[in-house]
């Protein structure tokens, strides 16, 4: 982390990642920039929980895609709208997936488990699927990642 940005704002935003921070927190990386300057970085967390290497603020990681906090904002609003839980399983959301890959354990994650990454799905080829139309592609990407072994044991945080 460059000396320059020891500042308030780096203690105040260390602060705030821990607070979000859980044991066994995927990597969390924040930066706050002010006038085109970074004036905060921070980063805590394990780039990959089966290899356990601590993130740092010097890492390289993807920025490109967003779709990780849309799903989450959409996915509280229906919470917040009485739809779904936080313990709504991936079961009784997806009882098709479920037909098909009864034993997985992935099933019984609950939306809290998928947002914070305790699933065990494993990571996915995205341009498996890039001819197939966005409905479709979402629906193939799901099922060729419940065909996958997964990562590790599943770690519900309930």
């Amino acid at each position: 982390m460059p000396e320059a940005i020891n500042s308030p704002a780096q203690k105040q935003l260390a602060e705030i990642v821990e607070r979000q921070r859980v044991d066994d927190s995927p990597a969390i990386y924040a930066a706050v920039s002010l006038r085109g300057r970074i004036v905060a970085c921070y980063a805590t967390g394990k780039t990959r929980l089966e290899k356990g290497r601590t993130a740092k603020t010097t890492d390289l990681v993807m920025i490109g895609s967003i779709s990780k906090g849309v799903t989450a904002l959409v996915i509280a609003k229906l919470i917040n709208e009485g739809k779904l839980a936080w313990k709504t399983r991936v079961r009784d959301v997806l009882p098709e997936l479920a037909a098909d890959f009864p034993s997985h354990p992935a099933l019984d994650a609950d939306f809290t488990d998928l947002l914070s990454h305790r699933s065990g799905l494993p990571r996915g080829n995205e341009h498996e699927f890039l001819q197939a139309t966005s409905q479709e592609w979402r629906k193939q990407y799901v099922r060729a990642m419940f065909k996958k072994a997964p990562l590790g044991a599943f770690r519900s945080g309930t």
